[in-house]
């Protein structure tokens, strides 16, 4: 089966649970502690390593 993740899609929710990324690092700032490591446990390497690329390429558009 193929994994159907969306970079962006997860970035919103983990903005939306109160977190923050600087770069590439991903920040869990003041929010929903329990929402930010459930969504941070969803992050195989794979994701991990999608999720890299996505914010690398965000940094260079901006």
């Amino acid at each position: 089966m193929h994994d159907t993740f969306d970079p962006a899609r997860w970035l919103t929710a983990w903005k939306e649970a109160g977190g923050g990324w600087a770069g590439i690092h991903l920040l869990p700032l003041a929010g929903d502690p329990i929402a930010l490591n459930a969504l941070a446990r969803e992050l195989t390497d794979e994701r991990r390593e999608a999720l890299g690329e996505y914010l690398a390429g965000q940094e260079m558009v901006e």
